[in-house]
């Protein structure tokens, strides 16, 4: 027992409690401002200055790590990045070490939110696409397939006018972003008659 008593002693001088802690990075997206600061448990306010950090790996292009321990910068590639950083107190000669990953994602078509949208044969139609984490403008377009006859899509995301034909139409929604970074959506645009149309033929 009081070799073990003589252990604890030991390694509680030795910072034994220093590691960090952060365990999670949040995602980050391209083309957008991204901070975040790494966390460190087993040492004083007194001494957070003596510490300084590295990694080893691959950060996403457009992002760095600080010797303060910040990850920040703007991504201008997506995937997921695999890294480990380290952390040593200059002072007491502590280190500790973590692998962290990070996931960078893209531009992003949020809305309409069905892949089927439903249009009535000869009525008017006003449907606005929308996208996240894209930096303005964004640029839309049909890279595949037809609308049905009498409906237009706008370089700003807007489908409208009046169907003149019924049936089924799948088409690629596309948008792009100011920094080239696209996204496509699978949509489906169903052209029908109403129930009251159908009895008064």
């Amino acid at each position: 027992m009081r070799y073990a008593f003589l252990l604890s002693v030991l390694l509680m001088g030795c910072g034994a409690g220093f590691k960090i802690s952060t365990k999670r990075l949040p995602n980050a997206y391209l083309g957008e401002p991204y901070a975040v600061e790494l966390k460190v448990t087993g040492v004083g306010k007194d001494e957070e200055g003596d510490l300084k950090w590295s990694y080893e790996g691959t950060l996403p292009e457009g992002l760095e790590l600080s010797e303060h321990g910040v990850i920040n910068g703007v991504p201008s590639e997506e995937g997921v990045f695999s890294f480990v950083v380290r952390v040593e107190n200059e002072k007491s000669g502590d280190r500790a070490k973590r692998c962290l990953t990070l996931t960078v994602l893209g531009i992003e078509i949020t809305s309409p939110a069905s892949e089927t949208i439903e249009m009535t044969y000869n009525e008017a139609q006003y449907i606005r696409f929308g996208a996240e984490h894209g930096k303005e403008p964004l640029s839309w377009e049909i890279s595949e397939g037809a609308l049905p006859s009498g409906v237009s899509f706008t370089s700003s995301g807007v489908l409208y006018g009046t169907p003149k034909k019924e049936g089924d139409f799948p088409v690629l929604v596309k948008v792009t972003d100011a920094n080239g970074n696209t996204a496509v959506s699978y949509t489906h645009l169903r052209a029908h008659e109403t129930e009251a149309d159908l009895v008064c033929r």
